[in-house]
């Protein structure tokens, strides 16, 4: 007796590829993360330095000269095109290459931030980022 194959029709088959394809294609991005980049490349594309300046979070004891580096820096960033910014959850690997030893943070970081310039150079910075009671925060350390 011949056995009977069960036949995939092309609609069939596609229904089944959609249903397995669809929900990797949903936002995978928590909130407060899409949020964040959101409201960062709205400031940036901007210019308004100033505000991106907001979006940090110091740990007690960082210096009045660091933190005017940090504005400092930021409106130099924000004379180029933003090419992307990427967050991501961090890892070991990344609090232990982004964290000089001994440093404290104002936050637990959760995330890293990589932010690429539109430049022949792709000059990026990295950024750990964490939960605040204002949101998401880029987290600057004071270093021992």
């Amino acid at each position: 007796m011949p056995t009977v194959r069960p036949r995939l029709t092309p609609p069939i088959l596609w229904a089944l590829l959609l249903a397995i394809a669809l929900p990797a294609c949903g936002p995978t991005e928590p909130p407060e993360v899409r949020a964040f980049r959101e409201t960062y490349q709205r400031l940036h594309n901007a210019g308004k330095a100033a505000e991106l300046y907001e979006l940090i979070a110091f740990a007690p004891g960082v210096p009045p000269a660091t933190r005017q580096h940090a504005r400092l820096a930021l409106r130099e960033e924000t004379r180029w095109p933003l090419r992307r910014i990427l967050i991501q959850p961090a890892t070991p690997e990344d609090l232990q290459n982004l964290l000089p030893k001994g440093a404290t943070l104002p936050y637990p970081p959760e995330y890293t931030v990589t932010v690429t310039l539109d430049t022949d150079d792709r000059l990026t910075s990295q950024w750990l980022a964490g939960p605040t009671p204002q949101g998401l925060r880029l987290l600057l350390p004071a270093l021992p």
